[in-house]
């Protein structure tokens, strides 16, 4: 499957009541999701919502996935460095 991206929708399984449904529709959601970036085997997987990047890093760590997962705002920061004289 090409990787469709991760949307906020996605992540609203965290909200759901209940150990059963929530991994439920981790299992149907966000897992697909994740696998579909390990056969991508990217370096660096760049996210903007801290909380996905955590729950995308464990996920891609029990995986083995040598990818790093990094915040938007390192991405640009490194894009463009502050300048200092």
């Amino acid at each position: 499957m090409p990787f469709p991206g991760f949307t906020a929708a996605d992540f609203k399984v965290f909200d759901l009541d209940g150990f059963a449904p929530r991994m439920a529709a981790i299992r149907s959601r966000i897992r697909p999701k994740l696998e579909a970036v390990g056969k991508v085997d990217p370096e660096v997987v760049v996210a903007s919502n801290p909380g996905c990047m955590l729950h995308m890093e464990r996920g891609a760590e029990a995986r083995g996935m040598k990818a790093r997962m990094v915040h938007l705002v390192e991405v640009l920061g490194r894009a463009w460095p502050v300048e200092t004289s």
